[in-house]
């Protein structure tokens, strides 16, 4: 799945995986999911069953993948 910053842009991998620590909003970013656009975080994705995700950050030009235990 891959999300995007929801309330603001990130400029480096130590600010994503600090916000997704502290529990801060992201967006759904998939096309080809249901919820597409719907805000989560890091307890929403988890409670999902998901392991891992991309984020996109650096206005999107960057992507990483984040593991989510």
């Amino acid at each position: 799945m891959t999300l995007t910053p929801a309330y603001r842009d990130y400029n480096s991998k130590k600010e994503v995986l600090e916000a997704l620590n502290n529990g801060k909003d992201f967006i759904i970013a998939d096309f080809m999911n249901k919820d597409s656009g719907r805000y989560c975080n890091k307890q929403d994705l988890i409670s999902m069953g998901l392991k891992s995700v991309m984020i996109r950050y650096k206005k999107l030009t960057q992507i990483q993948s984040f593991k989510l235990s």
